[in-house]
């Protein structure tokens, strides 16, 4: 009587395994953005190990983090495929460093805001602009206030704020002694 009781119970519910037809590779990756998801790849065992330090990471905030990585994973991997850019800066090994670099690409990308807004660049010069905020940081804002102040005069009536700036951020190479 006990042994059809105890029979009962285990094929009315299942306490250790799931149905063999419900498991599936998106049962692997559950939980994650498809845009993670994609970037996920390799063997079964591997896209396991790195779906569960994505869902870690997410489980304590860095959701956001990932999905930036995420959208620079295409222009970041010059070797290597994007898939593997987006694996080694989301390792345990590099998650530190990871967050200081998007730390340093946040304050950059709003610093390169700035000095587009002040010396009127356009859409194709933003490459410029980052450069040279990402060498210089907080001395370009200082460099494209004196290029908008400077840039129109009576002897340059049609002088570019954006010429000048770039000027001066060639001109000033990486010495931080100048500005």
């Amino acid at each position: 009587m006990a042994a059809t009781a105890l029979s009962d119970v285990l094929s009315s519910k299942q306490f250790y395994r799931k149905n063999p037809s419900e498991t599936s590779v998106n049962s692997i990756e559950q939980g994650l953005p498809a845009v993670i998801n994609d970037l996920n790849q390799g063997g079964d065992y591997w896209r396991n190990a790195k779906a569960n330090r994505y869902r870690k990471l997410i489980r304590e905030g860095h959701l956001n983090d990932l999905l930036e990585l995420a959208a620079l994973a295409p222009k970041m991997a010059k070797r290597s495929t994007p898939a593997h850019w987006f694996a080694a800066v989301a390792s345990k090994a590099n998650w530190e460093r990871t967050l200081k670099f998007l730390t340093k690409l946040r304050e950059v990308a709003r610093l390169a805001e700035d000095v587009a807004k002040r010396v009127q660049a356009r859409a194709q010069d933003m490459g410029a602009v980052l450069k040279a905020v990402w060498r210089h940081k907080e001395r370009a804002v200082q460099m494209a206030v004196t290029a908008s102040e400077t840039a129109v005069n009576k002897k340059r009536p049609d002088g570019s704020p954006f010429k000048l700036f770039m000027h001066l951020a060639l001109k000033q190479g990486n010495n931080p002694t100048t500005a």
